[in-house]
């Protein structure tokens, strides 16, 4: 054989494996490039609400130095006390509900924090208009005072005398939990006690004077995340939380990991205290061996690729972390 031919048929070679790679690689760099796409617009997104959230904290803290200023032009027979010690406004118009709900007696202080904080509504209200991600908005002060944004039927929803400093969406704020008192997640999803679902928040605590007077929060709906994020991903994106457990996945997803259908919350009662996702949605809990061990190695050693075997197929699984909310987006597609 010349060399002249030799050479040719070498040539062929390389680029039919170059062509062959190359087919190889573009899926796995769209994939990855899909995945990076999701996880960006929920970083991004959610390092805007959180700045929203120090602003309305902010705003918040400046309703109560500018109380005497502001507690005059509130009309105060819009609002009334409960049968069994509470206090709410009548909502006539589309603005926010106000409630209290008596574990703490109402007295006059109660009344003027109910009052001053009226000068919230408007802010409240333009934080949901502008951001589409969050669903509603909201103030909660030490006497278990809510002042929300969209107004909805407080004396039917909430549960009288609730603690709402019992809450996550509180406690996680304070001075024990959050010591530099900015902005933080509530990422573990949760059952809203407003009635809207499966819930994460960004809350921030108000002072005044060095103490401690509630927590504001926007929150942001797992159905909201799913239509926004994961809708355009052609379902094969899931998201996880740092316990492992299942946020938001498409039902294919979750039937080949071989778990329970995620279901959203029933209101069959009232909300006493924090609900969350139970341990049958966690991956590293699972059912089948396979799914535990790829868990392990995405979620707790950092491994931005693994290869698994589900219902006898093979698939590549891609991970990248949503560091903001602790989370991990997975994207789970079958191989060649």
């Amino acid at each position: 054989m010349n060399r002249r031919l030799l050479w040719g048929l070498c040539g062929c070679a390389a680029l039919t494996l170059f062509l062959s790679c190359s087919r190889r690689e573009r899926p796995a760099t769209a994939r990855a490039a899909t995945l990076h796409t999701v996880v960006a617009g929920i970083r991004g997104d959610m390092q805007r609400i959180a700045a929203q959230t120090e602003r309305l904290a902010a705003g918040t803290a400046a309703a109560y130095v500018h109380a005497e200023a502001r507690i005059p032009g509130v009309d105060t027979n819009h609002y009334r006390m409960t049968g069994y010690g509470g206090y709410y406004k009548v909502v006539e118009d589309k603005g926010p509900a106000l409630w209290v709900s008596g574990i703490v007696p109402v007295d006059e202080e109660v009344k003027r924090v109910a009052w001053l904080t009226e000068s919230l509504d408007d802010e409240l209200m333009r934080i949901v208009r502008e951001l589409p991600e969050v669903s509603q908005a909201y103030y909660n002060d030490r006497h278990s005072l809510n002042r929300i944004y969209p107004a909805f039927d407080v004396l039917a929803q909430y549960e009288p005398k609730m603690d709402i400093t019992s809450f996550n969406f509180y406690y996680l704020a304070d001075e024990r939990h959050n010591p530099n008192r900015g902005p933080v997640w509530v990422d573990e999803p949760y059952v809203d006690p407003a009635g809207r679902g499966w819930m994460i928040s960004s809350v921030a605590p108000v002072y005044v004077s060095n103490r401690l007077e509630g927590v504001v929060g926007l929150d942001v709906t797992v159905q909201k995340i799913v239509d926004r994020y994961l809708s355009f991903a052609q379902k094969n994106i899931l998201l996880v939380d740092h316990r492992g457990i299942i946020v938001a996945a498409d039902p294919h997803l979750i039937d080949l990991f071989e778990m329970p259908p995620l279901k959203d919350h029933r209101y069959l009662e009232t909300i006493k205290s924090d609900h969350y996702l139970p341990d049958d949605y966690n991956l590293l809990k699972a059912k089948t061996k396979e799914v535990r061990q790829m868990a392990v190695q995405v979620l707790q050693q950092g491994a931005p690729s693994v290869r698994i075997v589900l219902r006898g197929k093979p698939f590549l699984v891609l991970a990248e972390p949503v560091a903001i909310l602790r989370w991990t987006a997975l994207l789970v597609e079958p191989m060649d």
